[in-house]
């Protein structure tokens, strides 16, 4: 069996003194039970929000710079998978913004 070690009550005191809430919500006992729990959503739902901004902020980047050398970016990722090459979103966007060369060769590679 599982070992339960700290209720949910203790997380949300521990949580709550630590936090720099002001005004009414750090003084009552359930508008700051309230709060604390909705900034706990709303961390959790912030943190997948950046990371499909970052996603689509690294195709964006690997798109423009397959422009230039009139190249799509969905081809582009359909060559690099059918050859095997596993490298993610966020390296080839380093590639395209300061390591050129190695990405250039990749473009050749499926051309």
């Amino acid at each position: 069996m599982v070992r339960i070690k700290k209720s949910g009550s203790q997380f949300l005191s521990k949580h709550a003194s630590n936090s720099n809430f002001k005004g009414k919500s750090s003084q009552h006992g359930y508008s700051r039970r309230e709060s604390i729990i909705s900034s706990i959503k709303n961390s959790t739902i912030h943190r997948k929000l950046n990371k499909r901004n970052l996603r689509s902020k690294n195709i964006s980047n690997i798109s423009s710079y397959l422009t230039t050398y009139n190249y799509n970016y969905s081809n582009f990722i359909r060559v690099l998978s059918k050859s095997e090459i596993n490298l993610n979103r966020s390296i080839l966007s380093h590639f395209s913004q300061s390591e050129t060369k190695s990405l250039k060769s990749l473009i050749f590679i499926g051309i």
